[in-house]
Parts: C-alpha cells; sequence; structure tokens
C-alpha cells in the first residue's frame, strides 16, 4: 500500500517562504497514485473508488485551505517506522477556492521589429504561460 504526506504548506500560496511551511496530513492507504497534466491527483483505494486531489499555484497540492509545496509518496515499511497518524480524506477539504475571473491586460512594446518590454496585470508566475502560448517567440526575450 502506498501512502501521502503533505508537507511545506502555507495558506497564501504567493507567500514567500524563508523557512519550512506547516505539517500537513497523511493520507491512505493507496494502491497507486495518478496525475493527469499536472493538476489532478488521483489516489486509488484499495476498495476500487479514487480520493482525488489538484495541483494549482502553479505547483502546490491545495488540502483542507493549505496548499502544500511538497509531498511524498511512500510504502507500508516506511509508514510504520515514521510513526505516521492517517488522516481521513475529506472531499470537502479538497477543493481548491475558485480564482477570481479578472480582465487580463498585456502591453507588448516593439520598436523596430523587436520586443523592448511587456507589461501586464497578470501575477509574474502565470505571465510567462500564458505569453508563450499566445505567443512562442517571446518567450526568448521574456527570459
Amino acid at each position: 500500500m502506498l501512502y501521502l504526506r503533505l508537507f511545506h504548506g502555507r495558506t497564501n500560496p504567493q507567500q514567500d517562504m524563508d523557512d519550512w511551511g506547516s505539517d500537513g496530513p497523511v493520507l491512505g492507504p493507496y494502491k497507486f497514485a495518478h496525475t493527469t497534466y499536472q493538476c489532478h491527483l488521483k489516489l486509488g483505494k484499495p476498495d476500487g473508488d479514487c480520493d482525488e486531489l489538484y495541483i494549482v499555484e502553479p505547483d502546490m497540492i491545495f488540502y483542507g485551505g493549505v496548499y502544500y509545496g511538497d509531498w511524498s509518496i511512500f510504502g507500508d515499511a516506511e509508514f510504520k517506522q515514521g510513526d505516521f497518524e492517517l488522516s481521513p480524506y475529506a472531499p470537502s477539504k479538497a477543493k481548491p477556492p475558485k480564482i477570481e475571473k479578472r480582465q487580463a491586460k498585456i502591453i507588448v512594446y516593439i520598436k523596430g521589429g523587436i520586443c523592448q518590454d511587456v507589461k501586464t496585470n497578470i501575477p509574474d508566475y502565470v505571465e510567462l504561460y500564458i505569453i508563450g502560448i499566445m505567443c512562442p517567440s517571446f518567450l526568448c526575450v521574456l527570459r
């Protein structure tokens, strides 16, 4: 069987971490762990059902109002040696908060056919991804 331990948590996903965040729950036991497009984590229970977690903001698992930057998956032997306590999975704790919808503004300054600057109201961790989709040639200028 497999177990999932969440740790290095924070309640604000944009928090600048100077030290380790909070310890989270240990969930399980599971038969498998499956990730889809780096955003959805399915954990297969022995009875055939799945617990589901979501990877958000841009690389943390959300659970119980906390964003966890680190997680470990380990087996029965490590579970017994680690003196871990299991937490029951609650689907309501796994639902990330709804993202506020806003109008995105992107202004690209071009001089002589070369991109000089890009101004946007999109958070930094999302900016490169969105601009890269719209125009991949901007990525080399922005990095």
